[in-house]
């Protein structure tokens, strides 16, 4: 199994926490602004810096196929059954959007969105295959191109084809960024925090919300890639600072459980609960709290999804081979 690189754990654990608050928040919301800015860029950069094209093409896709797509399908089973489900509880018929969106069709997730990443990125990944070996002037060309693209699209199309330019610009940023002794460039920047620090939270706010499931660039889709890469680079920064944090270690290890499993909780139960909270008057600062309270909350019931779910892989696996499940969104290399 690829060494695991102890920042790297961190910086995915801080990101996906962030993920899960930023879910708890409201559109506008001053703290959704700053998470959506760089959380899942994060990821896709993460995954550009992690790329392994080794082997032939073949036991690439299968490598992908069992840290990627399997995820994505296993949980698309699981969204098919509580769609049944439901629509039986509520007498409904199933209708044929709820069908498309299961599988994917129009670039929607039908009850569990955030599962949009996985499929995206297998995508990009698989493309990538015959991108990666080729010299850095041809993958700025290809970022160049990818970023037009970008500002062109404004609707869903099938597969999340929408989603794959932004995407793959920040894949290609992280894998970039791996050549380039990263570790040391951060550690001289980082000597300007003060200055990074307030620079990526201003940019935030002006440039606005963005979200790329929802397809939502803010102001301009260039300042939303250089406040994404300012964002990136400062909590990476905090992440070595902070890579003996043996519980950010374990969120960022088996991330992928995290996201796959939290919106289940944060739909179905949180958010009522902050709606009903809403109702009653509470706002602000204190709805911000009770909202931190909640990720917290939410996080320690992932730690017991992410121990069964990991004991169950074992027992089908008869070995703790790496993980399938549990390790991608650390090593996109599994």
């Amino acid at each position: 199994m690829t060494k695991r690189i102890d920042w790297i754990d961190v910086l995915k654990g801080i990101g996906i926490t962030l993920v899960v608050l930023g879910h708890l928040t409201n559109y506008d919301e001053w703290i959704m602004v700053l998470i959506y800015s760089f959380h899942m860029p994060l990821f896709f950069v993460l995954s550009g810096y992690l790329y392994n094209a080794s082997g032939g093409f073949k036991e690439f896709i299968y490598r992908k196929y069992k840290s990627i797509l399997l995820p994505f399908l296993i949980c698309q089973i699981v969204n098919s059954i509580l769609v049944i489900i439901r629509s039986f509880l509520k007498h409904e018929e199933i209708g044929i959007e709820v069908l498309r969106n299961l599988f994917f069709l129009d670039g929607i997730t039908a009850i569990n969105p955030a599962i949009w990443f996985l499929i995206v990125l297998f995508i990009i990944e698989i493309i990538y295959f015959f991108i990666f070996n080729k010299k850095l002037i041809y993958k700025v060309v290809i970022c160049s191109v990818l970023f037009i693209l970008s500002t062109w699209i404004s609707k869903k199309y099938y597969f999340g084809i929408e989603y794959i330019p932004i995407s793959m610009i920040f894949l290609i940023i992280g894998d970039i960024s791996k050549n380039i002794k990263l570790k040391t460039i951060l550690k001289k920047l980082m000597s300007f925090w003060w200055i990074i620090l307030p620079l990526w939270i201003v940019l935030s706010l002006y440039n606005g919300q963005v979200d790329i499931y929802r397809i939502l660039h803010g102001k301009s889709y260039l300042l939303m890639i250089l406040d994404a890469v300012l964002g990136i680079a400062f909590f990476a920064f905090l992440s070595m600072q902070l890579k003996n944090s043996k519980i950010l270690k374990y969120y960022g290890r088996n991330s992928i459980i995290v996201l796959c499993s939290h919106q289940y909780f944060v739909l179905y139960i949180f958010r009522r609960g902050l709606s009903l909270l809403s109702t009653m008057g509470i706002s602000g600062n204190l709805m911000l709290f009770v909202q931190c309270v909640m990720c917290a909350c939410i996080m320690l019931i992932m730690r017991a999804v992410i121990e069964i779910t990991n004991n169950i892989v074992s027992r089908l696996q008869n070995s703790n081979r790496g993980g399938v499940i549990s390790h991608h969104l650390v090593y996109s290399t599994v």
